[in-house]
């Protein structure tokens, strides 16, 4: 299962969501303007910008990175 972690004015974000609904597969969309622990816990482990996607727990990185691991 994959988990993203992002914000609605955040384009990679809307692309990674449909590059996983294409592939068929399962995710979990955070919205960390909604979500302001989630959105702490980013920034206390130094992340930045968004999206940050995770898939098992195990990080992933960003759009780019979730391309090249599909």
């Amino acid at each position: 299962m994959y988990i993203i972690y992002g914000k609605p004015t955040c384009s990679y974000c809307t692309k990674a969501k449909k590059l996983l609904e294409r592939k068929g597969l399962e995710y979990t969309y955070v919205d960390i303007s909604k979500d302001v622990q989630a959105q702490a816990s980013l920034i206390f482990t130094g992340f930045k910008t968004v999206p940050v996607i995770f898939k098992d727990n195990d990080l992933i990185g960003g759009y780019e990175d979730l391309v090249s691991t599909l």
